[in-house]
Formats: structure tokens, C-alpha cells, sequence
């Protein structure tokens, strides 16, 4: 999925939805990484969670439901030129009791 956001203003905030339609709930978090393409062609991804706001950044995702994530740059406001960023959902490994919250 690609999702075009600005470096200021109403553009800079997306939303993603995360679908849970298995049987039984999950945690997950939010993390995000700029894409540096190296002269020789491969990606690097740095860390670059300072550079959004993301809400709720963990989540317990229950069963058969949604979860949407707002997401919003907060980066510099006067970009030279077109940057990437990766936003991966990772699953924590967590083990949850059924009668736990």
C-alpha cells in the first residue's frame, strides 16, 4: 500500500486500517523507518519514529474487528526532495490469558 502524505498541514496525516478477522485478539505496535536507497542500488531502513506521531502506537487488536492507526509527519517542513518512509505493524509476542486484559 502507498500512501502520499505533506510535510505540513491537513496532508500530513494518514490513516491505516489493520483488519483482524481471525479468532482470537492480538497486540501489535507501530514503528517507522526512512528508506535510504545506497549508491549501489540497495534500501537501508533507519529508524524514524521521531519523525510521526502515530495513534495509538500499541494496540490489542480484537477478534473480527478493525484497528485504525493515525498517522502524522512532523518531520521537516521543507523537504529538498521526495523522501520514503516505511510504516510496519509487528506483532508483539506476547502470550494473553483468555480471562486477561
Amino acid at each position: 500500500m502507498i500512501v502520499e502524505v505533506e510535510p505540513l498541514g491537513r496532508g500530513s496525516v494518514a490513516r491505516i486500517e489493520l483488519s483482524n478477522p481471525g479468532q482470537a485478539e492480538f497486540p501489535v505496535e507501530v514503528q517507522m523507518f526512512r528508506g535510504v536507497i545506497s549508491e549501489a542500488g540497495e534500501l537501508e531502513l533507519i529508524p524514524a519514529d521521531e519523525h510521526f506521531l502515530v495513534f495509538p502506537p500499541q494496540r490489542v487488536v480484537p477478534a473480527q474487528s478493525q484497528q485504525v492507526f493515525r498517522v502524522q509527519y512532523i518531520g521537516e517542513p521543507e523537504l529538498a526532495a521526495s523522501e520514503i518512509y516505511y510504516l510496519q505493524i509487528r506483532q508483539i509476542p506476547v502470550d494473553i490469558a483468555p480471562d486477561a486484559s
